[in-house]
């Protein structure tokens, strides 16, 4: 019994460690396969095949090979197989030694390929003509994004002559984001972030280190808004931060990480030039533990309110689970 049972974990780490290898092998080959094709198109300058069947079609031609279309065909078909036939190997092994189910050996093995095989044909049956459609219309259209971005060159781009950016690595980044909009590549939201606001030593006031960053934040914005010219008053731009500052400063002339921030919106829909949200003071006991600004506005009452008014989003709880926003907490800036 104990030399049974010595076969018995002999064969199934030995089927483990053969089937393992196999589905790996199949893995590299179809890779290599997809590599490689897309290689020769991609030389070719061919970035709009989207189907096997146009693979098949066109590399006998690009490689001025006749049979490379049938080879590839066939590595594919071997590829497939091999996997099909290590599936249906392991699906024997499971049940003769796990399940302990005895057949013939030809009904186990239609058994165990029937269930690799016939649900794909159900679902092409079902779904193959018009789930070729839908896959090649979302090919198409990621095609066509991938020549306009292309196109959309940032090396290439020119902003409008009163739109000087700075050349920060925030500054290029809204740069961008004005050329991505300006391309009507059908961009509805943009992020991008800046650091350096962590200012913990030597912060500095009219002039240092939070100066510095709110004039690069200022200008890279301001450029952007001259830059987007008449297509801003279709803009809305948001500014938010993590967390806050210390209302004090600390011992070595900065401020540490604190709680409620000022949050910033732009835009042609926006009711600029005021101040929303209540001020909580600076007072001991108008502060957050005695140290920070308190918070009184959601940020998520602001971006809800952005979203519903600029794009239409109705359901705040699909965006916010739990939050709890209705159009009548919003602040009505816009």
């Amino acid at each position: 019994a104990i030399g049974g049972v010595g076969l018995i974990e002999d064969a199934i780490r030995f089927a483990t460690i053969d089937s393992t290898v196999a589905l790996m092998f199949a893995l590299f080959i179809n890779a290599a396969i997809l590599i490689l094709a897309a290689a020769a198109f991609h030389t070719a300058g061919r970035t709009d095949v989207a189907e096997i069947q146009d693979a098949y079609q066109l590399l006998a031609p690009m490689l001025g090979v006749g049979i490379a279309s049938t080879l590839f065909a066939v590595a594919l078909l071997a590829s497939g197989q091999n996997s099909t036939l290590t599936a249906t190997l392991a699906g024997q092994i499971v049940m003769e030694g796990f399940l302990s189910i005895r057949l013939k050996p030809w009904l186990r093995r239609l058994i165990t390929r029937g269930i690799a095989i016939v649900p794909t044909v159900i679902v092409t049956a079902m779904y193959g003509e018009s789930g070729d459609k839908v896959f090649h219309a979302a090919g198409e259209e990621t095609f066509d994004a991938v020549k306009m971005l292309r196109a959309a060159n940032p090396g290439q781009y020119t902003p409008r002559a009163e739109a000087n950016y700075p050349g920060s690595e925030f500054g290029n980044r809204m740069k961008q984001i004005a050329q991505l909009l300006k391309a009507n590549l059908g961009v509805e939201a943009a992020f991008t972030d800046v650091s350096g606001w962590d200012t913990h030593q030597n912060q500095g006031a009219a002039d240092g280190q939070l100066s510095n960053r709110l004039r690069d934040f200022a200008d890279s914005i301001g450029a952007f808004w001259r830059d987007m010219g008449d297509d801003a008053e279709n803009v809305t731009l948001v500014t938010m931060s993590e967390f806050g500052r210390t209302a004090r400063e600390n011992g070595t002339g900065g401020t540490d990480h604190g709680h409620a921030n000022a949050m910033f919106v732009l835009g042609g829909n926006v009711k600029g030039g005021k101040v929303y949200g209540r001020w909580p003071g600076l007072a001991n006991e108008q502060l957050n533990e005695g140290r920070d600004l308190a918070l009184t506005t959601d940020y998520r009452a602001v971006l809800g309110e952005v979203l519903a008014r600029q794009l239409g989003a109705a359901d705040m709880n699909a965006v916010f689970p739990g939050a709890g926003l209705q159009p009548g907490n919003f602040l009505k800036l816009m």
